[in-house]
């Protein structure tokens, strides 16, 4: 008896799986499988895809924690682009990401116009009680536009807050958005000088709040809708109508 319990422990410490650490990473594919990537810090998983039907959206994992996207509608009228996100952070209690894009107008040289966008961002995930979620965004690009003789140059810097709820049909979200610094810096050439400045430019910027559901349908398929406020009108079938701020988006994940 006694010889038999020895063996059995012998072999119990000697297989590698008795000393082994439990995996603790959280990941988009063992949580949640739908996890919204522009509400949340999450990367996807290599080998998956995420395809909007807005601005032809096209994402794909390439990497552990590292995947990057295009709205390949731009692509149509020259308007090259490419976004990278990675996920820097993966714990259970705090996830942290980066991301980084540039746009270019490739197709403006042949009216001698240029057009140039980089965004840069940093996304902070963090779980909440009873299933909640929030996630914190510190969001800033450089823009610049003109010709040969004038180019206008632009700075935004905003932070966006928003709060989860997962379920099993998909997520409610509240999220805000509050810019805070915005200026331009115009460039001129005029009688052989080139005149140039910086000055605040708030009369642009304008913060929102939004209300909204990422419904689950079927095993790929996700429908976004969302509506809330704006302080300032944005962009018309973009950003809002008039006051109305909305998101309507149709995706898929796989």
């Amino acid at each position: 008896m006694m010889s038999g319990t020895l063996v059995i422990l012998a072999l119990t410490l000697g297989a590698p799986e008795a000393f082994s650490t439990p995996n603790l990473e959280l990941t988009t594919t063992t949580v949640h499988p739908f996890r919204l990537l522009d509400l949340s810090a999450d990367a996807l998983a290599p080998g998956e895809y995420e395809v909007g039907v807005l601005f032809g959206r096209v994402s794909r994992g390439l990497f552990p924690r590292f995947h990057v996207s295009a709205h390949l509608a731009a692509y149509l009228i020259s308007f090259l682009n490419v976004n990278a996100r990675y996920l820097l952070v993966d714990l259970p209690e705090f996830r942290l990401s980066i991301d980084a894009g540039v746009w270019w107008l490739a197709g403006g040289a042949i009216v001698h116009f240029a057009l140039f966008y980089a965004p840069l961002e940093a996304r902070a995930s963090v779980p909440l009680p009873h299933g909640f979620e929030a996630t914190f965004a510190f969001r800033g690009s450089w823009q610049a536009w003109g010709t040969d003789q004038s180019t206008l140059r632009t700075v935004n810097v905003s932070t966006e807050a928003t709060v989860t709820r997962y379920d099993a049909v998909g997520a409610w979200f509240l999220q805000a958005k509050v810019p805070l610094v915005a200026g331009y810096g115009p460039k001129v050439q005029l009688l052989g000088a080139t005149l140039e400045g910086f000055a605040p430019m708030g009369n642009v910027s304008a913060w929102s709040v939004m209300l909204g559901r990422d419904l689950k349908l079927g095993r790929n398929a996700h429908l976004r809708l969302a509506a809330g406020y704006r302080n300032r009108p944005g962009l018309v079938g973009i950003e809002s109508i008039g006051p109305v701020a909305y998101n309507v988006d149709f995706y898929w994940r796989f």
